[in-house]
């Protein structure tokens, strides 16, 4: 069986998440089969170095095509490349964020490693040290430092996420100015990032 049909997150969804520099409200809205309502961010490029880039993306659910209750959670995924994992230890993965300049400790994130591979052009990410049945493509942008030569071949990408109850989102989207912490590492909001975190906050809002 070909590696890519074991569990091939080919994220259409990332696909319509990917332009996070994009104008417009930044928000994806698609009622599902399921018959809830998933709403979520376009991916928000948060640090761009030689040795690491970092994208994340929020995301909700409701039930229905128009809310009328509060949705039971918000999802926060983390996509890290670098040379090597830098979050293996769970100490690593605190996430602060810091709204407004007052830390809220958000919880500790999980993570899967994975290791890069283009291949016509597409970067496709399988599973490190485990199944290599187990792959996903996620687009990195040809502005990405850490994609030199045009090809994402060797490098490491982090898969983290966690779930936020609403109302402690909603709480830490009403700030002005957001960074999210990493262990150590400092992801500084851009005012654009806000503003689409602002119109999420709103999307998921029983007015």
């Amino acid at each position: 069986m070909n590696k890519v049909h074991v569990l091939f997150l080919s994220l259409l969804l990332l696909a319509t998440c990917v332009t996070g520099n994009a104008q417009g409200s930044g928000i994806h809205t698609e009622y599902m089969k399921d018959k809830t309502t998933r709403v979520e961010t376009n991916m928000l490029y948060v640090y761009n170095t030689p040795d690491q880039f970092v994208e994340l993306t929020l995301r909700s659910w409701y039930k229905g095509e128009k809310l009328t209750s509060p949705p039971t959670k918000v999802d926060l995924e983390v996509f890290s490349f670098s040379k090597n994992s830098l979050y293996k230890e769970t100490k690593d993965r605190a996430l602060v964020i810091v709204a407004d300049g007052q830390e809220f400790p958000i919880g500790k994130l999980t993570n899967m490693v994975m290791k890069g591979e283009t291949k016509n052009g597409v970067d496709g990410f399988f599973a490190a040290g485990g199944n290599p049945n187990l792959g996903m493509q996620v687009p990195v942008p040809q502005t990405a430092q850490i994609k030199t030569g045009g090809n994402v071949n060797g490098i490491t990408m982090e898969w983290m996420g966690l779930s936020m109850k609403p109302d402690q989102f909603l709480k830490i989207a009403k700030a002005a100015k957001l960074e999210f912490r990493i262990g150590t590492t400092s992801l500084p909001l851009t005012d654009r990032h806000v503003e689409i975190i602002h119109n999420l906050a709103n999307q998921i809002t029983v007015q």
